[in-house]
Formats: structure tokens, sequence, C-alpha cells
């Protein structure tokens, strides 16, 4: 294990230099500092949050007053079409000057050329840009959703340990998704879906073999690979035994069943499929459940997440989970009511809009 990490972590040091040179990033390819210093890994910092039009100029002058390694500067990171992403990687001369750069952390950066904007500044490895820039310019379409799918993981992990394994590292919304069985029970497995190509490129590099939280599960590691959006989806598709089923958050109080329905346009919601759930006195809570005609349906309705309900209701947008049956039979055994939606094509008193009370109970034409 460990000579095989060495092995891929030296060839991807190797393909560094010709990296920096490929993308005009850095100042210029060299040594890593005379024998017997730390390691170049020691001696750098990670910038987040920059100015997209932010120069290594702006980053050297944020940087006045420390020591700059003249050979291996300034990284600028950039998404798999060229755009910056608002990262960088420096590289100081040496371990002590790289933590004393990290008390610049939410400093204001650049103010005459960008206004009060503050940049974040982490502990970071030099190497690990060049890895991820050279996994990304080797392997453009693995990345390209930036999706990785990681194996091994104790069984008892929930999602916020995944997440507190990630906390350097910037997740979408919803970003992690645990594999489980039929029964539930996991596999071991999840897909992590990061906000760019570049910030799983970096993960991949820095936490592939990496221990996961050995204070909980012992010295156990994990395995980090590239993964496509298709194969998350056709994995989560099986998620929940095939029940396409959707909740919502975040929705607009005056929404009704027509509305969401409007939302998920070009998406194949089952007939009835809209349950509105409302609070014991009828009022709405601003959730729902939403069942498609397929499970990779509701997989591919998840493109929606995080995306605007409507420009009638501003900048609203709504958060979307997958989830099984369960839970709209869990909601049901609470004091909540479920306003189920009507199949179309009904009439009189079998259209009105039904009710289920966490007794058990339907009724219909409303609460109360």
């Amino acid at each position: 294990r460990h000579a095989g990490g060495r092995a891929v972590r030296s060839a991807c040091c190797s393909a560094r230099a010709a990296t920096m040179s490929d993308t005009n990033s850095v100042s210029a390819a060299g040594s890593t500092g005379p024998p017997g210093s730390p390691p170049a890994d020691d001696m750098s910092v990670r910038l987040k949050g920059l100015p997209f039009k932010a120069s290594e100029a702006d980053i050297v002058a944020f940087f006045t007053g420390f020591h700059l390694d003249p050979t291996e500067c300034i990284q600028l990171c950039r998404h798999a079409d060229g755009r910056p992403n608002g990262e960088a990687f420096v590289q100081f001369k040496s371990a002590s000057e790289a933590r004393r750069a990290t008390l610049k952390d939410r400093q204001t950066f650049a103010q005459e050329k960008f206004g009060s904007r503050y940049v974040r500044v982490y502990p970071a490895s030099f190497t690990t840009a060049a890895m991820a820039q050279a996994h990304i310019g080797t392997n453009p379409d693995k990345l390209t959703d930036s999706v990785v799918r990681v194996k091994s993981l104790p069984f008892a992990a929930s999602q916020l340990d995944i997440i507190r394994f990630f906390k350097d590292y910037r997740l979408k919304a919803n970003g992690v998704q645990v594999v489980v069985r039929w029964d539930s029970k996991p596999t071991g497995e999840a897909f992590i879906d990061f906000e760019t190509a570049f910030e799983a490129a970096c993960a991949i590099a820095e936490k592939d073999f990496a221990v996961f939280d050995a204070e909980r599960f012992g010295d156990r590691y994990v395995r980090i690979a590239p993964a496509s959006r298709s194969e998350m989806h056709a994995t989560l598709a099986l998620r929940f035994a095939g029940e396409g089923i959707l909740k919502m958050k975040g929705l607009p109080f005056r929404a009704a069943a027509h509305d969401v329905r409007v939302f998920f346009d070009g998406y194949a919601v089952r007939d009835g499929g809209v349950t509105l759930i409302l609070h014991a006195n009828g009022q709405p809570t601003g959730m729902a459940f939403v069942e498609f005609a397929a499970p990779a349906e509701a997989v591919r309705a998840m493109d929606r997440n995080r995306t605007r309900f409507g420009p009638e209701y501003g900048d609203r947008y709504c958060v979307l989970q997958l989830v099984g049956r369960r839970e709209i039979d869990k909601v049901a055994g609470t004091a909540m009511l479920l306003q189920h939606e009507q199949p179309r094509g009904g009439s009189g008193a079998a259209a009105a809009a039904a009710f289920v009370h966490g007794d058990g109970a339907q009724r219909h034409g409303g609460p109360g």
C-alpha cells in the first residue's frame, strides 16, 4: 500500500513540471528545497475566494513581507475549460513562513482593485495542485461532473462523518450520497459531488488512501476515484428499492401542486404524485413529496436541486432529497397533514384535495 502510494505520488510529482508549463499557471518549475529542509507540502498555503480577475502580482502583493519560494511560487487554479475558479496555491521558502501566512485568513484582498472582499488561507500541498491539474488534463471526461466515488467506508459512517472527512473542500448542497442496499444497510460506498472538477481532483490527490476518522474507526483507510454523474445516478436509482421519491424543502407557502409540476416540467411526475406537507392547523410547511414515474427519473430530477422555484417567487430556491416511502409513512405518523394531489381527470368531491392526518384518518375538502 505505502510503496504504491509513493509510486503514484512520485509519478504525479514528475508530471508537475509539465503541467505547470502547459497551463502557464506558475512562475517556474524547480527544486523543492535543499536537502534536509521540510517537505514542500509543509511550505504551501491554499487560497480560496479569490476574485476571478486576480493575478499572480495581486497575490504577491497580498503576501508583502513574506518570503515566497522564487522557483515555485504561485499556481492559479482553473476549471477544466480554462476559466479561473477563484483558488490558488502559494509556496513559501520555509514551513514557518507558510504557517505565518495562514494568519492572513479572512483578510481583505487587494481592496483598491476588488473592494472589501476577503479570502480564505489554508495550509495546503503545492504538489497536490499539480497532481490535480495533471489529473484533469489526462482525464477530462472523468472529472467533468466533479463527482467522486468513495469505497471502503466503515458501515457505521454517517453523512456527517463523511462531510467532516472532506471539511477542507467545497461540496455541493446534498453533495454526499451514501449508497445503501435494498434493506437500507450501507454498502461502504458513497458518492461525493464537489463544487468544481478541480476540487474533486484535489480531494482524490490528498484523501485517497487516507485514514477515515482514526479515533472512531481505527486505522481504516478509504479509496477515492473519479466517477461520472451518470454512474452516480444509475447507482442512486436503486438506493431506495426503486421508489422514485423526492422530498422538497423551501417551497413558497402559497405554492400549490400545480406549481410543483411546473417546477419539474420536462420530468415524468406520476399522476397524483405531488403531496404537500402541512402543519396540523393546515398551514403550509414549505415541504412536499414528489413521486416520479421511474426511479431513474427521480434521480435525474435532482439536477433541479437548489434552483429557483419560479420568477414570481424571486430568489427563492428549493432543496431536493432522495427519500423512500418510509419517509412519507414517518411524516404521516406525526401530527402533520399530507395534502395529496388528486389524479387528473377527477371531478366533484373526488377532485378535492385529500388530507391524511397523523392518526391515519383521511379527510377531503381541506383541513379543519
